[in-house]
């Protein structure tokens, strides 16, 4: 029996943010369906996909320079 998870189900048990999921929803990467207004995906879809795709390096910021007190 197939089991379906939201997004935000997928997002975590990926370690990923939902719009990482809406993402690879989006480019092909992650197959799912939208039941009303929730998109769902098959849980043993998500961890096909989690194996396949390749981790993106995490963005780095610039840091902001704090003031210096003497």
């Amino acid at each position: 029996m197939e089991q379906f998870i939201s997004v935000a189900q997928a997002a975590e048990r990926a370690g990923v943010t939902r719009v990482t999921v809406y993402r690879w929803l989006e480019e092909g990467l992650l197959q799912g369906q939208k039941l009303g207004k929730v998109h769902v995906v098959q849980a043993d879809d998500l961890e096909r996909a989690a194996c396949a795709i390749e981790p993106r390096r995490p963005r780095v910021g610039k840091e902001k320079a704090h003031p210096v007190t003497s």
